[in-house]
């Protein structure tokens, strides 16, 4: 077993699952942090738990209760040996 670590400025935001990026999870926006120069957004999965996703200003405003894939490139995730005890999600915060 393994864990894949990855970075919340590595993650992309998709509204259809059909985009290009080959992994895609779905999950509906939790929350959204505005932080300045960038939004902060939690994104609930059935099946992995929370994801956080960083996203540059511009485009329409993430909102909380949209449907949306979560997506990432193969190159950034990092395979990590056996998965954490007691980490039932992906965003520890």
């Amino acid at each position: 077993m393994f864990s894949l670590a990855l970075r919340p400025e590595s993650l992309r935001l998709c509204a259809k699952a059909e985009e290009a990026l080959p992994n895609k999870i779905p999950g509906v926006i939790s929350k959204v942090s505005y932080l300045g120069q960038l939004y902060e957004v939690l994104v609930r999965t059935e099946k992995i738990g929370d994801l956080m996703v960083t996203m540059p200003l511009g485009g329409a405003r993430p909102q909380v209760g949209e449907m949306v894939h979560v997506g990432w490139s193969i190159e950034s995730g990092m395979p990590m040996p056996g998965r954490p005890d007691g980490m039932d999600d992906a965003y520890a915060g």
